[in-house]
């Protein structure tokens, strides 16, 4: 009977009887090696897609809210020009071409309205409520009007008056000539080109900036002018004066110029000068129109001209206003 299996005189490979060899051993340990290299490369790649994932969802979300923010700023830009509209409207419906301009009036007054999903709030300031500084009128013994502004703003701005005249009238002739640019201010701003007149000055505290205007015709409404800008209009020994001006407007607001001489203390020579210089209307307005969604926020400024009953847009600013 033939023995099935191995034939006799077989012999197993030496491999078979001493086990795996070094180089087995080793091409086993090198594909453990290789396994768990892939297993963190596949984890390090999967860390890695999450950080694209997480980064590109951010920068949708950032793209999102900048869209978002767009849209707003369009919309409050569009509302605020419509807070423009309004005050132009309110301006002719409430306030005859010839009549006088008082602060107790309405178009005086804060308005807030609603413009789509913006608030917006507008203010009118009548323009000639400031002085010109295109239309100082120079006084060899007290200076100008701007001058006697300084003065009753308590500044130490000396000669600031005449350096601004030096500035823009068109001779060469005069103590503060240098660097004049010889023509109108364009706005108040200006005036910091001025040799010796400073930041503080213009813009500080008490600064007069605040006070002039390049839009009137000239003439300052007692109605609505500061305490300051009506002690400006007077000579310096009578400025107590202003402070009786104002009282007497609070009671009822001036209709005419020639009212001034009611005033106690008022005399024929102070009423001269000052009805030269004075009104009790105006022509001229800025109107501040700011739109909110939220924190968002766009604010415009107009100065708009009245010519009978048409009102026309003469500046514009879209650029944010100062808080």
């Amino acid at each position: 009977m033939i023995q099935q299996g191995r034939a006799r005189g077989y012999r197993p490979p030496i491999r078979a009887i001493i086990g795996p060899t070094r180089s087995n051993r080793f091409e086993r340990a090198s594909q453990r090696h290789e396994t768990g290299a892939a297993l963190l490369i596949a984890l390090l790649l999967i860390v890695l897609l999450g950080i694209i994932v997480a980064e590109l969802s951010r920068s949708i979300a950032i793209d999102a809210r900048a869209v978002l923010n767009t849209g707003i700023d369009a919309q409050n830009t569009q509302a605020a020009l419509g807070g423009v509209q309004y005050a132009m409207a309110l301006l002719m419906r409430d306030v005859p071409s010839d009549a006088p301009l008082s602060l107790d009036q309405d178009w005086a007054k804060k308005q807030q309205i609603e413009i789509g999903a913006s608030t917006v709030t507008v203010r009118i300031m009548d323009e000639a409520r400031k002085i010109n500084i295109n239309h100082l009128t120079p006084d060899a013994d007290e200076g100008n009007e701007l001058d006697r502004l300084a003065r009753a703003l308590r500044l130490d701005a000396k000669d600031i008056g005449a350096r601004a005249l030096d500035w823009m009238d068109a001779d060469d002739e005069g103590p503060f000539e240098t660097g004049a640019a010889n023509r109108r201010f364009l706005c108040p701003a200006e005036l910091l080109r001025v040799n010796g007149i400073d930041r503080g000055a213009l813009y500080g505290d008490n600064g007069v900036e605040r006070y002039l205007t390049v839009w009137s015709d000239g003439k300052v409404n007692i109605n609505t002018a500061a305490k300051p800008v009506i002690e400006a209009l007077l000579p310096e020994e009578d400025t107590d004066l202003a402070a009786d001006i104002v009282e007497r407007r609070e009671q009822e607001p001036f209709a005419k110029v020639t009212e001034l001489q009611s005033v106690p203390g008022m005399t024929g020579d102070v009423f001269g000068r000052i009805k030269k210089v004075a009104c009790t209307g105006g022509a001229v307005f800025m109107i501040e129109s700011k739109a909110e969604i939220g924190p968002m926020s766009r604010a415009v400024r107009a100065v708009v001209r009245r010519d009978e009953d048409v009102m026309q847009i003469i500046f514009f600013d879209g650029d944010p206003l100062p808080k």
